[in-house]
């Protein structure tokens, strides 16, 4: 899911300003199995992992791979509607992607314990 009109944005309770950020929350496939009679429906559930990928603005003084490798990541995101999104215990991917010409960085986190919730103003 994209986000548009971030209005907070802190990983590990630190404020960060975002250039962009999208999620998608941890869910279950139900694969059938195929079978000389066609497609059989089967009990079993593959989960997926959720995912959030966010490029934001690095501060003067901290480095663009502060985050690698975190696994236990945690951040909190509210959005302008009142939507608040929540990453536990996430697991860092892959390398940060620096961009120094516009002072970013975009990391990939994956979890399975991604909250979307809606305030009910």
């Amino acid at each position: 899911m994209a986000i548009a009109k971030v209005k907070t944005f802190s990983q590990y309770g630190k404020a960060y300003m975002v250039k962009e950020i999208t999620y998608k929350l941890p869910g279950a496939q139900k694969p059938y199995q195929k079978a000389l009679q066609g497609m059989t429906d089967i009990t079993t559930y593959d989960p997926e992992v959720g995912t959030w990928e966010v490029t934001y603005y690095v501060p003067g003084g901290e480095s663009p791979s502060l985050y690698n490798g975190a696994e236990d990541y945690n951040a909190v995101l509210l959005m302008e509607d009142g939507t608040t999104v929540t990453v536990k215990s996430g697991v860092v991917q892959g390398a940060p992607e620096p961009n120094n010409t516009e002072k970013t960085v975009k990391i990939t986190v994956h979890s399975i314990n991604i909250v979307e919730s809606i305030s009910s103003n």
